[in-house]
């Protein structure tokens, strides 16, 4: 079954760890089950290094699988935060190769790009806490966007009407066509709400903002709704 989101089910093939000191960016254990076992892991570990970096920027912020490809965030690299690509057996037979950096178009400091990632397909989604001020955001890469095997940027998600500091991608999940964003600030501090955006609403690939999800019971408590998300097909 195809792994849709980075979140932990019962249809998950991956488990992940992070490192936190020196160049180490991730120690990623992968573990490939049998519909309806047991997952085993770690069955395989790979220690994934970022090309630059101090104790202090290198550590993963979070970490997800999709096939032979790996992406990685790392918040604190750079000005405002990084996401490294790694595919499966680039440089070697079992190896994790990095192939690509991602950083946002126009970068700024204290974006905090890299919180969050996302794969599935050729769409890898990274959230931005920092974006706009504390509002948050979720940049969207496109393979093959601005030339063969090239994650380019296609777009920056922000909700219409939501109210500011939010941290919109605190968390991100892909399934297909959906890009699921959680934004755990946006009604009160801890009290959040989930966005949902839609690869073809208003356009090809405009993804557009399809809902707002909150809880029924309003903004009473500390409920931090989108601290986390998952979308496995058409439930989220």
């Amino acid at each position: 079954m195809e792994e849709h989101s980075c979140r932990r089910s019962a249809e998950s093939r991956r488990c992940t760890g992070w490192g936190t000191t020196g160049a180490v960016i991730a120690l990623v254990a992968l573990c490939d089950v049998a519909p309806g076992a047991a997952a085993q892991c770690p069955v395989e570990m790979a220690k994934l290094l970022a090309p630059e970096g101090t104790p202090q920027n290198s550590r993963a912020a979070d970490v997800c699988v999709f096939g032979d490809t790996a992406v990685i965030g790392s918040s604190g690299a750079g000005v405002g935060g990084a996401a490294y690509v790694f595919y499966r057996n680039e440089g070697g037979p079992h190896r994790w190769g990095l192939v690509a950096r991602l950083e946002p178009a126009g970068v700024v400091a204290h974006e905090e790009f890299g919180t969050s990632v996302a794969i599935a397909g050729d769409t890898i989604a990274v959230g931005a806490t920092g974006h706009a001020g504390g509002d948050g955001g979720v940049y969207v890469f496109e393979r093959d966007f601005g030339g063969s095997d090239s994650w380019g940027e296609v777009k920056v998600l922000v909700y219409s009407n939501g109210n500011p500091f939010g941290s919109l991608g605190q968390s991100v999940a892909i399934s297909a066509d959906t890009i699921v964003a959680g934004a755990p600030d946006e009604l009160s501090s801890y009290v959040g709400s989930v966005w949902v955006f839609e690869r073809n609403l208003g356009g090809p690939q405009n993804w557009g903002e399809a809902a707002k999800l909150t809880q029924s019971d309003g903004n009473i408590g500390i409920g931090y709704l989108g601290g986390n998300v998952t979308i496995e097909g058409n439930t989220i």
